[in-house]
């Protein structure tokens, strides 16, 4: 989704997700409620942590959350698959 159409489902949104895969090259910012997402692709060396940071700065710049907004960071490649 584009920023303007994340914007009219309510934002600011209540809480996010910022998942990362370093392994697949993509970030991806969930905002929790109706689940809309928008993907970022990752840089060469880019660490989850300053990739998270970026996104949730960018999704605040935009008013997408706030300082109210509760945030998880999942690093998707730590999680065990069955």
């Amino acid at each position: 989704m584009r920023i303007t159409e994340l914007k009219n489902l309510g934002a600011p949104f209540p809480a996010a997700e910022v998942q990362v895969s370093v392994k697949k090259k993509i970030a991806r910012l969930v905002l929790v409620l109706l689940n809309p997402t928008m993907d970022f692709p990752l840089g060469e060396n880019t660490t989850v942590k300053e990739t998270a940071t970026e996104i949730i700065q960018a999704a605040r710049d935009q008013g997408l959350i706030d300082e109210n907004t509760v945030v998880d960071v999942i690093d998707l490649d730590s999680l065990q698959t069955n």
